[in-house]
């Protein structure tokens, strides 16, 4: 069940993102939901993704915080970094690539989920696909050692959880 006020955050959403003409155009130029399959070449794992649009490009729709610490889109290129988003898109435009022969521009539409609600979009830069290129390497690398080995390992626990010192006041450090 969904509330009144996630409902109309929903439509504000979607409005701004309808507002946005070069995704609009992109959107309803394309194909929304496409899955792959591919086998990497380094590994020879199975890999695979959906799609969230594709036409002349590869679009994925995302939402941002936009408050006052973060605005959009300062408050996107922290979450590139923090949920591997950039690694998302290299492996999306990859597997495109091994399936299609295609190379084409991996671009993220974002909409704020916070008032000023908005939706920018803008394609990720060469060098970032590149760090995830070798990022999502290391991790299939990896993944196909594991299930070749049967060995797993697992986190170790720390002996103290601790913010990083750049979260906290210079006068407490």
């Amino acid at each position: 069940i969904v509330s009144q006020s996630q409902y109309d955050q929903f439509t504000e959403c979607m409005n701004a993102m309808l507002k946005n003409q070069y995704v609009t155009d992109h959107v309803n130029a394309g194909q929304s939901e496409v899955s792959i399959v591919w086998i990497d070449k380094s590994t020879g794992l199975l890999c695979k993704a959906r799609l969230d649009s594709v036409s002349a490009i590869l679009l994925d729709l995302k939402t941002s915080r936009d408050d006052g610490d973060r605005p959009l889109p300062e408050s996107f290129d922290w979450s590139l970094w923090t949920y591997n988003y950039y690694s998302q898109a290299a492996y999306y435009r990859e597997g495109w690539y091994q399936v299609t022969g295609e190379m084409l521009p991996f671009v993220f539409a974002v909409v704020s989920t916070t008032p000023p609600i908005q939706c920018i979009a803008a394609p990720v830069g060469e060098m970032t696909l590149s760090l995830g290129s070798q990022t999502n390497a290391r991790r299939l690398k990896r993944y196909a050692e594991c299930k070749e080995s049967g060995v797993w390992p697992g986190y170790v626990s720390p002996d103290l959880f601790e913010l990083p010192e750049r979260y906290f006041p210079d006068e407490v450090m």
